[in-house]
């Protein structure tokens, strides 16, 4: 099992993600705006998991990778993924992020919703320099399907309309696996793997994005977890999440459960009571099971990298996924 200290450690020993670090801070400060560059600075001071730019490097270590193309991919798929969380915390009107005050509770949405803009715009420049390799569109249409995802999770909530799993599986594909699965892709294409391998990469980072995700919902509602928001955050944005719809087809908590979705508030008391429904109902425990399919399909895509160490870490990183508590 790995502990996110252990992971953290072992992203921080490889040579490359210093360099990506550094490309990170250069591109997002590279601006004679002092105002735009104290922001950046700022976001980037709070740190993250490094998940994506990791998934990269990992994926690109099975060929012969051009570094400045590898430095810049990672770096970009970094400020993709922060400035998607921007955006985040305005449309949910979040108060914090990762253990900090986010930047619209501090600036407002105008000044986050630009410097989500900045960010996005940072990446596109360090991609661009690389569109020989085809990294520029995996990406792009991750934003694109995060932006679809969104939208369509925004009118599902104002309407107060119950998605079906086939449904909810869509918008977790859009809003996370398929950025995941890019990433993977972007790594194997710098490193000018064949056509089977890339796709193999890039099927392992869908399932390893879905079951990113489910874990993540289970963990809006489980006890003990820490996301870096308040727990309920899901419930009290209407977003009905996979232990939600399980809860929905259990036929004892169906009906209260069908009728607390229905209030126009939710109270703590509500989002308590839903949450020990989900528990005591074994709801969350059918949702991790969903997401234990799904890393057990994305390490069988990895069979053909045996002998490598990255496909060791990679597998490594799935077990993560399904262990971690924050």
């Amino acid at each position: 099992m790995k502990t996110e200290s252990s992971l953290a450690a072992q992203i921080a020993m490889l040579q490359e993600m210093q360099q990506i670090e550094e490309r990170i801070t250069q591109a997002a400060t590279a601006t004679n705006s002092s105002l735009t560059k104290e922001l950046a600075v700022r976001l980037l001071k709070q740190g993250g998991k490094r998940l994506r730019p990791f998934l990269v490097v990992l994926c690109a270590s099975f060929g012969n990778y051009q570094k400045d193309a590898l430095v810049d991919t990672a770096a970009a798929a970094e400020l993709i993924h922060t400035a998607s969380l921007i955006h985040d915390d305005i449309i949910d009107e979040a108060k914090e992020r990762r253990g900090a005050k986010s930047l619209n509770s501090l600036w407002g949405n105008k000044w986050a919703v630009l410097t989500g803009d900045y960010l996005f715009a940072t990446a596109f420049t360090l991609l661009v320099k690389h569109d020989g390799l085809g990294v520029l569109e995996p990406m792009t249409r991750s934003i694109s399907l995060m932006c679809e995802a969104e939208i369509e999770q925004l009118k599902r909530c104002r309407d107060k309309i119950i998605p079906t799993v086939e449904i909810y599986y869509n918008y977790i594909y859009k809003k996370t696996a398929h950025f995941l699965s890019a990433c993977c892709l972007t790594g194997a294409l710098v490193s000018g793997l064949g056509e089977e391998k890339s796709q193999a990469l890039k099927n392992y980072g869908f399932h390893l994005g879905m079951a990113f995700q489910i874990i993540d919902d289970i963990l809006d509602l489980a006890p003990g977890a820490n996301l870096g928001k308040p727990a309920g955050a899901d419930l009290r944005q209407r977003t009905i999440t996979l232990p939600l719809l399980l809860l929905l087809q259990n036929p004892v908590y169906a009906p209260t459960t069908r009728s607390l979705l229905s209030l126009d508030i939710l109270t703590e008391e509500d989002i308590s009571a839903l949450s020990s429904a989900a528990l005591k109902s074994g709801a969350l425990e059918q949702a991790r099971n969903k997401a234990v399919a799904h890393i057990n399909l994305a390490k069988e895509f990895l069979r053909s990298f045996q002998g490598f160490a990255a496909k060791n870490t990679l597998d490594s990183l799935a077990d993560f996924v399904l262990e971690r508590k924050s």
